[in-house]
């Protein structure tokens, strides 16, 4: 509207500020669309690290140790994932178990788990049963996990072909130990996670990837060869025990007394899942860590390193994409406990979209970077696989998250369909990965992986996904 004078009225000054806040508001809801929050912050962070942390190792790896050390550096971390196997899946139970508890707890200003209303006694109680029973189990999972790590490993690298001539004795000695050591206080970190502290955990191991990274790159320009996948992994175990003796050192002061009610029920709870998950791990364990053994075993070091070093730069990637699924597992079983099932498929969606994008997009970066450095004639050209090989592997890398977050969605409902899928598309994978890798090489091994996923795992996970959804979901 125009004054007597003809001129329009201005705006006031304390106006001006609006269009800024109506950008953060964008902001904000573009971050939420895409599910991006603290947990997700931080999460992705520690991913984003480890992937500059890879560039790293891309570089040095590969100058300064020989390819035959080369081959037995990625396959020491193989063959410790048998870890895995050792806990029995408990890992996946504990977060999704403890989820469902915290959805009645909360932390109070001095850092202790209590009740949201102040009388949700039974669901501290519980949370406070399963992790004393935990604790129990993972300190006999690690004394067995020490034993078979150590006998396991010597047997694969001592019937490789010149292992007389490689110094490993020693280095894998102590990774055994350690790593048996790292499997005690994964409960610890795992019970955090389900009470979705994740953002903190995360944001802790922000340090950890670079610390890791200076003490491993400091062993290899040091000339210490293997000793520096022991070192790494001694600092690894020290982040992880600064989160549970310092960062939360309050939040344990429950658990050192017995439940002063209700309980856990281990046989009627925890088993049914666990067992399940344990046959779901021994699939996943030839599904994700078989192939490096097999190649060394068949077609020796050199060709092993190269699948090693490919392997860790896509499981980098994946690693990225999970920064929004493993941080949204506390999250699906809180809406669960609370028959939020609308809301829950929204996250499910939006979640499983931005992940495997960002696998698509690191893979097709990856596939540019292999093809420029055998054009340019690079020397880490000759230190990885071929094009068409990494490009197999991508794909597999990409199915593989999709997979992953049907994976999470179910069994935050604390139950675990996915059993006998994983046993027998884990038992196909390692019979063509042994069978094709033995007679193909790296190549061979790479396709028995897209095989199984892409015509056998996916498909079978998916109709899984949609009947129990729709059996659950009433």
């Amino acid at each position: 509207m125009q004054d007597p004078a003809g001129h329009l009225p201005q705006e006031p000054p304390a106006a001006t500020p609006a269009p800024r806040a109506g950008h953060i508001a964008s902001i904000r809801s573009w971050l939420a669309h895409a599910e991006v929050d603290r947990s997700v912050v931080f999460a992705a962070g520690w991913r984003i690290l480890q992937a500059f942390v890879g560039v790293g190792s891309l570089l040095i790896i590969p100058r300064f140790i020989s390819e035959e050390l080369q081959g037995y550096y990625y396959t020491f971390y193989s063959v410790a994932a048998i870890t895995s196997l050792m806990e029995l899946g408990l890992h996946s139970v504990i977060v999704n178990l403890a989820s469902h508890e915290w959805a009645h707890l909360r932390l109070n200003a001095r850092g202790e788990p209590e009740g949201v209303a102040g009388d949700d006694a039974a669901a501290l109680s519980r949370l406070v049963s399963l992790g004393r029973q935990v604790f129990r189990w993972y300190a006999i999972a690690a004394a067995l996990a020490w034993v078979v790590i150590t006998i396991v490993g010597w047997i694969v690298f001592s019937g490789t072909k010149g292992s007389e001539h490689v110094p490993w004795q020693g280095p894998w000695l102590v990774i055994a130990f350690i790593t048996a050591a790292a499997t005690l206080a994964l409960p610890f970190v795992s019970l955090l996670e389900g009470c979705n502290q994740v953002a903190a955990v995360f944001k802790v191991r922000m340090t950890q990837a670079p610390l890791v990274a200076v003490v491993i790159w400091s062993g290899i320009l040091a000339g210490l060869g293997l000793w520096a996948v022991p070192m790494g992994a001694a600092m690894a175990l020290a982040c992880d025990l600064w989160i549970l003796l310092v960062r939360y050192r309050r939040f344990w002061r429950p658990f050192l007394n017995p439940p002063a009610g209700a309980t856990m029920d281990w046989m009627r709870e925890v088993w049914p899942m666990q067992w399940r998950l344990a046959v779901s791990a021994l699939g996943g364990y030839f599904m994700f860590q078989l192939s490096n053994p097999v190649i060394l075993r068949t077609q020796g070091p050199v060709e092993a390193g190269r699948m090693g070093l490919t392997l860790q730069i896509i499981a980098a990637i994946q690693n990225l994409g999970q920064a929004w699924t493993q941080t949204r597992v506390p999250q699906f079983g809180e809406l669960i406990a609370k028959r939020q099932y609308k809301e829950l498929d929204v996250r499910f969606y939006r979640t499983t979209i931005v992940s495997t994008s960002v696998v698509l997009a690191g893979g097709l970066a990856v596939l540019l970077g292999v093809w420029v450095m055998h054009r340019a004639d690079f020397y880490l050209a000759d230190r990885m696989l071929g094009l068409f090989s990494t490009a197999v592997l991508v794909l597999n890398g990409v199915l593989t998250q999709m997979s992953m977050c049907q994976s999470f969605y179910l069994r935050a409902h604390k139950r675990e369909p996915l059993m006998v899928m994983s046993l027998v598309v884990g038992l196909l994978q390692g019979l063509l990965v042994w069978w094709w890798g033995s007679q193909y090489g790296a190549m061979g091994a790479a396709v028995a992986a897209l095989v199984s996923m892409g015509l056998v795992g996916l498909p079978w996970e998916t109709a899984i996904w949609f009947a129990a959804r729709k059996r659950w979901h009433v």
